[in-house]
């Protein structure tokens, strides 16, 4: 039996094994989104740099970042706050936001200074 984090695992090694399956997988998508990038595990963060050709450390060069559109700066969105990650306890790593801006070209920083969620003394 496996469970998500085995699957995840497996994708990547998949991907390092074959890679004409990822460059199927990548060929598919134009855009990627990850919502609350600080409570995704190393594993997860991994896949992420295959499905969007980010350059892997010890690796060569795989192919060059996905989506019709351009690179893969233009077809990532992640949303994030490392003060708000919640689960370490089952293999997040906050410092995949650090890791994110540091590792992928052309990333920013746009921040929400507005919430329509909560009342200002919440925040």
């Amino acid at each position: 039996m496996l469970d998500f984090s085995d699957l995840t695992l497996r994708a990547v090694q998949l991907f390092d094994e074959q890679p004409q399956v990822l460059a199927a997988y990548r060929s598919r998508f134009q855009h990627v989104l990850v919502d609350e990038l600080q409570d995704t595990s190393r594993v997860q963060y991994e896949w992420l740099r295959r499905i969007t050709g980010q350059p892997v450390p010890g690796r060569p060069q795989q192919q060059p970042p996905f989506g019709r559109s351009g690179g893969a700066e233009q077809a990532v969105f992640v949303a994030a706050d490392d003060d708000q990650s919640v689960y370490g306890w089952r293999g997040a790593d906050r410092t995949n936001v650090l890791r994110f801006l540091s590792e992928f070209d052309g990333a920013r920083v746009i921040r929400l200074t507005t919430s329509y969620r909560c009342s200002p003394h919440a925040l």
